[in-house]
């Protein structure tokens, strides 16, 4: 790789299998799928969902939204989901700087997740949840995290929640069930779905990224 280096005058070894966002090329899908997250995200977005086949960049794409995101947003990066609900809250409390016993019980767990949100919100701050390869999530955990965007106040939900996935059906009845969706509207944006539910102000955005 070194002689590729000095032959092509190159700083560093390219095509390196880990994401870099130094790297990042503002391909029309990737840019398109980053101005939509951030729409969705400033704005209060409930639950939004990417999924692109493998080697798209959905990674990538998480990444560099992470890097995007003002100071007002505390995000909480899930890489690896391959977890069951008790072992998701607790990823989610170590993400947020909750200190707690790990014999805690799940009721007493989700009180401090809940309060640190109200925390966060009455300091300005907005927070994400971010989930990688969520393809790999169990039904369970995805149902258990589907209940937690039931965290809100009167006015606004205290957590927006960010899942990037392989291209799987099995992930759209979960989080959009057919008996909650009123409407299935087509953005002017290509390859968006907008799924809104009886409430007009739960949207579900809906991005599949291609190469």
């Amino acid at each position: 790789m070194a002689m590729y280096q000095h032959y092509f005058g190159l700083k560093e070894a390219p095509f390196s299998l880990t994401p870099d966002t130094e790297f990042f090329y503002s391909y029309a899908a990737h840019q398109e799928a980053l101005n939509v997250l951030l729409v969705a995200l400033r704005s209060g977005e409930g639950f939004i969902k990417v999924t692109g086949e493998v080697g798209t960049g959905k990674t990538l794409v998480c990444r560099k939204l992470m890097g995007l995101l003002e100071e007002d947003f505390v995000v909480a990066y899930i890489p690896n989901p391959q977890l069951n609900p008790n072992a998701l809250r607790a990823a989610l409390a170590d993400e947020l700087g909750i200190e707690f016993a790990r014999n805690i019980g799940q009721h007493r767990l989700l009180k401090m997740i809940t309060d640190r949100l109200v925390e966060l919100s009455s300091a300005g701050k907005r927070v994400v949840v971010l989930i990688d390869e969520a393809q790999a999530m169990p039904e369970e955990t995805l149902e258990a995290l589907r209940l937690l965007t039931n965290l809100e106040t009167e006015k606004f939900k205290l957590m927006q929640q960010f899942i990037a996935a392989q291209s799987d059906p099995f992930l759209v009845p979960v989080v959009c069930p057919e008996t909650t969706v009123s409407t299935v509207v087509d953005t002017e944006i290509p390859h968006v779905k907008r799924c809104k539910k009886h409430n007009p102000l739960a949207v579900y955005l809906l991005l599949e990224l291609t190469c």
